[in-house]
């Protein structure tokens, strides 16, 4: 996927996501209408195709989680 349609079709996923979202919440990141930061970003990679765990966090990443990190990259980048 080119660099400025993978931007573009995170954007609009995530903008979605947030619209039907009831909020934030760290105890309940993983529902259906919740998240927090990490998971926010995990679901919407694993909804545009990427393979991760949706669950991912900062404390439990691992060096087998190399995408997430250089997404992360990206993403602060751009």
């Amino acid at each position: 996927m080119a660099l400025m349609n993978f931007s573009d079709a995170l954007l609009t996923n995530a903008r979605a996501r947030a619209r039907s979202a009831t909020g934030y919440s760290q105890d309940y990141r993983m529902g259906k209408t919740t998240y927090d930061c990490s998971s926010f970003v995990g679901r919407n990679l694993r909804d545009l195709g990427f393979d991760i765990n949706p669950a991912i966090t900062t404390a439990n990443l691992t060096p087998n989680s190399n995408m997430m990190r250089r997404l992360a990259e990206f993403l602060v980048r751009h």
